[in-house]
């Protein structure tokens, strides 16, 4: 059997997975996770730190994708 991920931002979105879980009998588990650690530890800090680089002119560190291009 397969099991589905769902990642709710609001605490109304929650309500309604849970709503219709129970309306089709389909069994589910609340985890309760905190919003800041869904990453892993120091991921934002790492985000933080590249994003402060990048705005110093630290250019050598990075590649600037274009979007238009990117899926080319």
């Amino acid at each position: 059997m397969e099991s589905i991920t769902i990642h709710p931002t609001s605490k109304e979105q929650i309500k309604v997975f849970e709503q219709m879980a129970k309306a089709l009998k389909i069994p589910f588990e609340k985890i309760e996770a905190p919003m800041d650690n869904l990453h892993g530890e120091g991921f934002k800090e790492s985000v933080m730190s590249a994003r402060e680089a990048y705005d110093k002119g630290d250019s050598n560190q990075f590649v600037k994708i274009n979007r238009k291009e990117l899926w080319k």
